[in-house]
C-alpha cells in the first residue's frame, strides 16, 4: 500500500512538473523510464502524447518511443508519424514505407496529406513515376488544390535532363507550364497563382530557342508528345 501510494505521489508530481519543464528536462526523466520498460505501451502513449504537447517532436526519444510504440499497437496515425519524421531525417525509403501503411487504415480526410508526403518521398528517391502517381491520387482526393499539379510540374522539371527529345530535355519544361497552369485552373486562390505563376515564368525560360526546334522540324502550336517517363502530349513553344 506504501508503495502504491508512493507511486501516486511521484505520478502527482511529474503531472504537476511537466507542463512547466523543458525539452531537456522531459527527455532527461522519460529516456530513464523508456529505457527501464521500453515495451510499456501506456508509458509510450504518455511520452509521445506530452513531447508532442511540449513541441519537443524533434528529439531523438520521441521518435524512439513513436517507433516503439507502432511496433506494439500500430495505427495509421503512428505510420503517418513515423513517416513524416524519417522524412524530415532523409530516409526516404522508410518514409515511403510508413505512409503506404498509413494510407491503409487512414480516413479519406486524411488521405490528401498523405499521398502528399508519399509523393515527396518517391521523388527525393528519384522515383518521379511513382511520385507522379501518388500527387495525382492527392488531386483525386482534393479536386479544388493546386498544389498536386505544382508539385507535378517541378517533377517535370526535375526530370527534364532524363528526357532524351534531343533539346537537352527541354520538352520537359512544356509538361511542367501546362501543369502549373493547371493547377490555376482548378485553384484560383492568390496563394496558388502567385506560386504557379512564378513556377510558369521560371520554367518558360528553359524553352527551347525557335531555330533550336526548327532544326527538329518543330514549330510553334505543333503537338507534340514529351518522350520517356513524363510521355504526356503538350504543344511546343519556343523563344527567340
Amino acid at each position: 500500500a506504501k508503495r502504491a501510494e508512493i507511486y501516486g505521489v511521484i505520478a502527482h508530481i511529474e503531472n504537476r512538473f511537466s507542463p512547466f519543464a523543458s525539452c531537456d528536462e522531459l527527455v532527461k526523466i522519460y529516456s530513464r523510464k523508456f529505457a527501464a520498460t521500453p515495451d510499456d505501451v501506456t508509458l509510450l502513449k504518455k511520452i509521445t502524447t506530452i513531447l508532442r504537447k511540449k513541441k519537443c517532436m524533434d528529439t531523438e526519444l520521441f521518435f524512439a518511443a513513436t517507433e516503439k510504440l507502432h511496433a506494439l499497437e500500430p495505427t495509421a496515425s503512428t505510420a503517418y508519424l513515423m513517416a513524416q519524421m524519417c522524412y524530415q531525417k532523409k530516409r526516404f525509403g522508410e518514409a515511403a514505407k510508413y505512409v503506404s501503411d498509413a494510407l491503409e487504415g487512414a480516413e479519406d480526410k486524411d488521405k490528401y496529406n498523405m499521398y502528399i508526403l508519399q509523393g515527396l518521398c518517391y521523388a527525393n528517391a528519384s522515383s518521379y513515376g511513382a511520385a507522379r502517381a501518388a500527387y495525382n491520387k492527392a488531386a483525386d482526393m482534393e479536386p479544388s488544390k493546386g498544389e498536386p499539379y505544382r508539385l507535378i510540374a517541378q517533377l517535370y522539371a526535375s526530370g527534364a535532363r532524363a528526357v532524351s527529345d534531343g533539346m537537352g530535355g527541354r520538352s520537359a519544361y512544356w509538361a511542367a507550364v501546362d501543369a502549373a497552369r493547371k493547377s490555376i485552373n482548378v485553384d484560383d486562390s492568390p496563394e496558388n497563382v502567385e506560386a504557379a505563376n512564378n513556377l510558369i515564368r521560371s520554367y518558360s525560360g528553359h524553352f527551347p530557342k525557335q531555330d533550336e526546334a526548327f532544326m527538329l522540324d518543330l514549330i510553334d502550336g505543333n503537338s507534340f508528345t514529351v518522350p520517356g517517363w513524363i510521355g504526356v502530349s503538350t504543344t511546343v513553344r519556343t523563344r527567340k
